[in-house]
């Protein structure tokens, strides 16, 4: 009798109604039938709660329950109950921190995830069966499989954090889905990968460094992709296995908006069996592979309006010969347009310094040449080895000089109107396409110099080159050393055997809207003082996009462009001091690595999925500012600021998904309105540093948020 009492009373004990608090003891394995507040945290060698009824509230109170990673321990087991909010805590080491198997009636059950941290799970952090959802300010961190599993229903996910999950950050197949303001980073394969989704609606999201694609739809419908970041992950930043889509479901499948940038392979890919989807005004810059690629067997799929930079192969590529390529602008890459198979040609795509002789689009999408000459009666017809000591005009192409410069200048103050035609020679060493000398104010202009032992040489002031394309020259493809303001506007440097361009230290250098490519040292380097170079565009070269070298105080490189270089983006070495501000730096070793005992400032910058760091300070520099730059999927530190003298200031800035730390400072610095989200390590680590306040750190995977005296909120 007292043996039935016993079992009667423990059966009985197993539902729990709480209306207010609760124990860590009561708790532990207990099926709860009423709101739950904790009180302390919890640690249970079981499942943790168990939901008994609909409609109930469990508050974690900002505590945390925590498991033993045992198989088949839930954190909350919400069985198939409706109406259920868990909400303000954290969830850890368990099998599986919250799990919901949809019921069986016809009662739509109904789940809401707020403030939770899902981590350190032995399988997920969630796993969801549900047919309505709402996830919000939740993150999913470090879990053994993945982040989230949320298979079935209608909803939405927003402001939540996937990072460094072992698989993918979440896997989701629902329909009438709504992701917003999701960060997904370091998750050891895809970030954020949807299927079979009917109406799913991705925006304003980031995806970085992480294993696989940064996001991966397949099977998915009358759908948009709009205004996300995919940076720095090991595949593509965006991958279409297929979308299908059905007359009456909505429209097309829309990617737009999106930055893909320093991604290990293509920027988009569209894989078949695709059809009607709108691939529009997207930025793929410095992706391993083609900034857009649509594959073979995609239907009436249109590419319109996007701009691809600085990626190693393609900028757009279509193996369909039902794709329409309309409008869209491809600089800087491996090479223009591809479409082996054919394309529809919209008209309007444009392409520009392509590591392709002449930007070469394909015969299938025609784009405007770079020069078209102008026939005059004032025109002569050049010869190799040529001497002018006035001002011409070229009417044809030079032959291809054996051996011999094609022009030689002999006085200063002369116009070299190159006329849409080419200098060409037969890359012998030491000897020029244009030899200006020592002469002064000469300007060359408008055409093509290639060939040569070195394009341009200039050591006169005043020299100008102004809509030239210099390439393929076996040593720099100009050497700039005159004393004065050297020119370069409107320029191409592309396939040369050292730099595309050389300035010495006694020139004051101004280049603008020139682009530097695929040259076989740096893009530009220059040892000159007080240099300034806006609107560059630094690609694919085997050194660094720009470097400053020793002499270059004082030199400011604004809204440049910097991708895919072996090198550095920008290098500031020895003494240089400098500015780089404005700028998009994506893919390359360090984003900006300085060894300067100089004056530095970085500011306003975009730098992600370079090889190291985002930035790199590693010199007895100072006073530095490092000021609201985005530092995204770096694969080492976002910023690293060391070995400096003394008044660092790091402010405003925004570092997410790096692979170590968000920001850190090995000496002095004042660390103030920083933002350090999903990082792999420490979002900031500022254990030499001062607290300037205002600094925040959320979803880092380190042992803290903040390290040193930072208050983060």
């Amino acid at each position: 009798m007292i043996a039935h009492l016993r079992t009667t009373l423990l059966a009985l004990l197993a539902v729990v109604a709480v209306s207010s608090s609760a124990s860590a003891a009561v708790l532990c394995g207990a099926t709860v039938t009423a709101d739950v507040a904790l009180q302390s945290d919890a640690a249970c060698a079981s499942t943790g709660i168990i939901v008994g009824t609909d409609g109930i509230t469990i508050d974690l109170g900002g505590f945390t329950l925590s498991g033993d990673g045992v198989a088949g321990h839930v954190g909350i087991d919400v069985n198939s109950h409706s109406g259920v909010t868990i909400k303000n805590g954290t969830v850890k080491s368990f099998d599986i921190g919250v799990k919901l198997a949809l019921g069986a009636g016809s009662i739509p059950v109904k789940l809401k995830l707020a403030d939770l941290t899902l981590r350190d799970n032995a399988t997920k952090g969630a796993m969801l069966k549900v047919a309505n959802f709402s996830i919000t300010n939740c993150v999913f961190l470090h879990n053994g499989d993945f982040g989230l599993d949320l298979t079935s229903g209608r909803g939405t996910v927003s402001a939540s954090m996937f990072v460094d999950n072992a698989s993918e950050g979440a896997v989701v197949a629902t329909e009438d889905l709504k992701i917003t303001k999701v960060i997904a980073t370091g998750n050891g394969d895809t970030g954020l990968a949807v299927s079979d989704t009917i109406r799913v609606a991705i925006t304003s999201s980031t995806f970085a460094g992480n294993g696989g694609a940064g996001l991966s739809l397949d099977n998915f419908d009358a759908s948009k992709v709009t205004g996300n970041t995919s940076i720095g992950n090991t595949k593509e930043g965006i991958f279409v296995a297929s979308s299908l889509h059905v007359a009456t479901d909505g429209g097309p499948n829309v990617i737009s908006g999106n930055l893909v940038a320093g991604n290990g392979m293509d920027g988009i890919h569209l894989l078949d069996p695709s059809q009607d989807t709108q691939i529009t005004k997207n930025r793929a810059i410095g992706n391993a592979g083609n900034g857009i690629f649509v594959d073979f067997d995609p239907q009436a799929t249109l590419v319109q309006g996007n701009t691809a930079i600085g990626n190693v192969g393609a900028g757009i590529a279509t193996n369909e010969a039902s794709t329409t390529v309309t409008k869209n602008v491809s600089n800087g890459n491996g090479s223009g347009f591809s479409a082996p198979n054919g394309a529809v040609d919209g008209g309007g795509n444009t392409a520009r310094a392509n590591a392709g002789f002449f930007d070469p689009c394909s015969a299938a999408i025609a784009c405007p040449p770079t020069f078209v000459s102008k026939p005059g009666s004032t025109t002569i017809t050049p010869t190799c080895n040529m001497h002018v000591s006035s001002s011409i005009t070229l009417g044809a192409d030079t032959p291809i000089c054996a051996g011999t410069s094609g022009i030689v200048v002999d006085t200063g103050g002369i116009t070299i109107n190159l006329n849409g035609h080419r200098l060409q020679g037969d890359r012998a060493p030491g000897v020029f396409g244009v030899d200006v000398a020592g002469n002064a104010n000469v300007t060359i202009e408008n055409g093509v110099i290639r060939g040569f032992g070195t394009g341009v040489r200039a050591f006169g002031a005043g020299t100008k080159l102004v809509n030239v394309e210099v390439r393929d020259n076996v040593a720099d493809g100009a050497a700039l050393d005159g004393t004065g303001t050297e020119t370069i506007s409107k320029s191409i440097f592309a396939g040369n055997g050292a730099t595309g361009v050389t300035v010495g230290a006694d020139a004051i250098p101004k280049v603008s809207a020139s682009f530097f490519v695929g040259n076989t040292t740096d893009g530009l380097a220059s040892s000159a003082a007080g240099g300034s170079f806006a609107g560059v565009t630094a690609t694919l070269n085997h050194g660094s996009g720009v470097t400053l070298a020793a002499a270059s105080a004082g030199s400011s490189v604004q809204k440049a462009l910097l991708a895919r270089n072996t090198g550095a983006g920008v290098f500031l070495q020895t003494s240089s001091t400098g500015t780089v501000a404005g700028s998009t730096i994506i893919g390359n070793a360090d984003g900006i690595s300085s060894i300067s005992a100089g004056t530095l400032t970085f500011s306003g910058n975009v730098i992600g999925g370079n090889t190291f760091d985002g930035i790199e300070v590693a010199g007895p520099s100072h006073p530095n500012t490092v000021k609201s730059n985005t530092l995204i999927g770096n694969a080492n530190d976002g910023a690293s600021v060391t070995l400096t003298a003394s008044a660092t200031t790091v402010e405003k800035n925004l570092a997410i998904g790096n692979r170590r730390d968000g920001l850190v400072s090995g000496s002095p610095a004042t660390f103030a309105k920083n933002t350090a989200d999903g990082n792999l390590a420490i979002g900031i680590d500022a254990s030499q540093g001062t607290d300037g306040g205002g600094n925040r750190a959320a979803g880092n995977a380190g042992s803290a948020q903040c390290l040193g005296p930072l208050a983060c909120k």
